[in-house]
């Protein structure tokens, strides 16, 4: 049963106060398929996003560019104000996923599908993607006036197609003609013949429900194809144009 966020009937705000989380309660995934991420920020509370995946905010939150090392995404969602904010966020048409890193230690994300996480959330770059880290228990970044409660740090993937997600026992081998969203740090990835990969757990995967080539791809192979016939069918014109004669 979906929970209804934005119902402030009495006593439903004090309990979304004392929640203090990104958790159940202050965070909502509208659709099946085509899905909107949903997130409630409390008073000073921030969440760090790309400002083109921001569909709509209540009039309390700002939208400021911001540039972080330990981040790639570019853009923060604050609550300046004094009563309880929302937005909803979508980067593309597909599903969202929920990664904790207290429960999902180690995950490393691939950046296009990173639609945004909480302020304490800290991402290290590495050659597969992002590796996930948090700061919990450091709220330096935080100016809520419930520091006292302890906060549960989330960051959203999102695909832009159905996701497979599975678990790898250890020594465990899969070979996938896809690409991934995310996968643990833990996970041994090689490459091998027909453009498969090989993956060994132990560690979870996150696989584009998509075989062969991501979209982008092939869209960018076919810009190259017809830059290449234009620039060809040009020249001949040209060779076939009769020449100019003096009058």
């Amino acid at each position: 049963k979906r929970q209804k966020l934005f119902n402030w009937e009495a006593g439903k705000m004090e309990e979304i106060f004392n929640a203090r989380t990104f958790g159940e309660g202050m965070h909502d995934i509208l659709g099946s398929s085509d899905q909107i991420l949903q997130i409630v920020l409390l008073p000073q509370q921030s969440f760090f996003t790309n400002r083109n995946a921001v569909l709509y905010m209540s009039s309390n939150i700002s939208l400021n560019n911001c540039k972080r090392k330990d981040s790639p995404m570019k853009a923060l969602l604050q609550n300046n104000g004094s009563s309880v904010g929302y937005a909803g966020l979508k980067s593309c048409d597909g599903r969202i996923i929920t990664v904790s890193p207290i429960v999902q230690n180690g995950i490393i994300a691939n950046e296009k599908n990173i639609l945004g996480h909480s302020e304490n959330i800290k991402l290290v770059k590495n050659k597969k993607g992002w590796k996930i880290e948090t700061n919990v228990g450091n709220n330096s970044s935080s100016q809520s006036s419930q520091k006292d409660v302890p906060a549960i740090e989330l960051l959203y993937l999102q695909s832009d197609t159905q996701v497979i997600e599975k678990e790898l026992g250890k020594g465990e081998t899969i070979q996938i003609n896809a690409t991934l969203i995310a996968q643990s740090e833990s996970v041994k990835e090689e490459k091998i013949r027909n453009g498969f990969l090989s993956l060994t757990g132990p560690g979870t995967i996150y696989i584009h429900a998509r075989a062969g080539q991501p979209p982008e791809k092939k869209i960018y192979f076919l810009m190259i194809l017809s830059f290449f016939i234009l620039v060809a069918n040009i020249y001949l014109s040209r060779l076939l144009l009769p020449g100019d004669e003096d009058a």
